[in-house]
């Protein structure tokens, strides 16, 4: 990335920029990235876009470093020292601020406001996150091959994070990729879902992810068989029910009326399901795992 990408000193101008171009149309003139060198940070932008700054380092107690911090429209103080930013981060993407240290990594610290945090779908995220794609997906034969990529299709990534698109969405997501003025390519439908080349798969294994194989489908029905035992076992009310809970956090005083609930687990996988839910016995995340274990898409 380093050597394919001009590095600029933290005082020059940005080379590229997007013109107006008609009525309802800009293009874009100039290098697609560019990196800039901000005290011991690089900063890559892709399109006027900052995608990506290492190192970083994240306060939160004890400084560790990120893997990526995107996206700083503006600027906080005039001295161009700290700048909005969003941070990647255990899959969640979180709002605050960037501040660059002359001969030291720029430190990110999260918003004391906590509604600047927002949970994310970690697969789309890792696709936002990565400038290596941002600048592979402008290339139009290999956006559709993405596309293809992306539907009835099932992604592993770190941590057993599970990433999918239905067809209109990753249509969607692909367009969103390739940023404004790019062509439109009227992905959905097009012929290819399903298809997975060599270089989106080698694209996609770079930022952590793999396609699911017909042995993850095999272990995942197995480990689900498991956990289905395991949750029926649970008393009723055993987690606070996702739907009940008040707008402050608080669970509700009732959880569930036991007498509506009916004793016996229903042997429909699904009924059952809905049974552990709607008896408190699992909680939507537990919910999620389950609807993921039971994902019939993979490859092979």
């Amino acid at each position: 990335m380093r050597g394919a990408i001009a590095v600029l000193d933290d005082g020059e101008p940005d080379p590229g920029a997007w013109r107006r171009a008609g009525l309802w149309r800009r293009e874009w003139h100039g290098p697609r990235a560019w990196s800039r060198q901000r005290g011991d940070t690089l900063v890559t932008y892709v399109h006027g876009l900052a995608r990506r700054a290492e190192p970083v380092t994240w306060h939160d107690g004890e400084p560790r470093l990120v893997g990526r911090v995107f996206d700083d429209p503006r600027t906080l103080r005039g001295d161009d020292t700290t700048c909005w930013a969003l941070a990647t981060r255990r899959h969640v993407v979180v709002g605050g601020t960037l501040e660059f240290n002359a001969g030291a990594p720029a430190r990110f610290t999260v918003a004391a406001d906590q509604t600047l945090a927002r949970s994310h779908d970690p697969f789309s995220l890792a696709l936002a996150a990565s400038a290596e794609l941002a600048l592979a997906v402008l290339d139009e034969s290999f956006a559709r091959a993405l596309y293809g990529a992306l539907c009835n299709t099932t992604w592993i990534g770190p941590g057993d994070a599970r990433g999918d698109f239905t067809f209109r969405a990753a249509a969607r997501y692909v367009e969103f990729l390739r940023g404004p003025g790019a062509a439109v390519l009227d992905l959905y439908l097009s012929g290819n879902e399903g298809r997975v080349q060599a270089d989106v798969r080698a694209a996609l294994g770079a930022i952590g992810w793999r396609l699911r194989t017909a042995a993850d489908h095999a272990a995942d029905a197995l480990e689900l068989q498991v956990r289905l035992r395991e949750w029926s076992g649970r008393p009723i009310g055993h987690v606070v029910p996702w739907w009940e809970l008040s707008a402050d956090g608080r669970a509700p005083a009732t959880l569930v009326d036991p007498s509506t609930v009916p004793v016996a687990p229903p042997p429909d996988p699904q009924a059952l399901l809905d049974w552990l839910a709607s008896s408190a016995r699992i909680d939507v995340f537990d919910y999620q795992r389950a609807v993921r274990l039971a994902d019939p898409c993979h490859a092979g």
